[in-house]
């Protein structure tokens, strides 16, 4: 109960902040609310898993993503900006059992709002906070189903990396996230093939590669 109501208690305080930001730049403020880019971006990640030591995970699997983004100007300066991303990532990984082996997979609707400023000309710097929404299930003995209990659906990451632009059209970058809301329950598989009782807090914790697709960009 209470993990619930601290996961609850993080969303809210995460939408509040998102909704704050957005009507402050969609506010009067010409050099707030300037438009900076739009972009679709692909994304890879390397998807591991931060535990309580005794549910081990036998094999972590790199997965795709796709978003789309839109970036404001901030201040009259125009040089740090605020981007704001969503789309749907894939997560997962692959837990042997004796005689089963189960196909773990949570499909991510994602929400980013980070703020970039330049290193370089054409480096920049990027770190922020993500709101997660999950839809989780497993394969086991080739069938789909749904994971059920012990998973939750919502996840607040911290989010922090770099990107360099390639071409006025294309960035490519690297990022790494972490969870602070458990995400899966695992339990330990003991010698005789039972379970343990104790439930072990799983929480993400990747590495992700990107290629950004500017479909506008507003040079100051």
């Amino acid at each position: 109960m209470h993990a619930q109501i601290s996961q609850k208690a993080i969303s809210k305080i995460l939408l509040l902040f998102s909704i704050t930001l957005l009507v402050w730049v969609f506010s009067g403020q010409p050099a707030s609310a300037q438009v900076s880019k739009v972009y679709v971006q692909l994304t890879g990640t390397y998807n591991t898993f931060v535990n309580t030591s005794e549910f081990e995970i036998d094999k972590h699997k790199f997965l795709p993503g796709i978003h789309t983004g839109i970036g404001f100007y901030l201040g009259e300066a125009q040089i740090w900006k605020l981007n704001w991303e969503t789309g749907f990532e894939v997560r997962g990984f692959i837990k042997e059992y004796p005689f089963v082996k189960s196909n773990y997979t949570f499909i991510s609707f994602t929400n980013k709002i980070l703020l970039e400023f330049p290193i370089t000309p054409r480096l920049n710097a990027e770190g922020g906070l993500g709101l997660d929404f999950y839809q989780s299930f497993f394969k086991e003995n080739e069938v789909y189903r749904d994971i059920g209990e012990g998973v939750r659906a919502i996840d607040l990451l911290i989010v922090g990396g770099m990107n360099y632009e390639l071409l006025n059209w294309l960035n490519l970058g690297v990022r790494i996230k972490y969870g602070f809301v458990p995400m899966f329950y695992g339990r330990k598989v003991l010698d005789y093939g039972g379970l343990s009782e104790k439930k072990n807090h799983v929480n993400i914790c990747a590495g992700e590669v990107l290629l950004r697709f500017v479909i506008f960009r507003n040079k100051k």
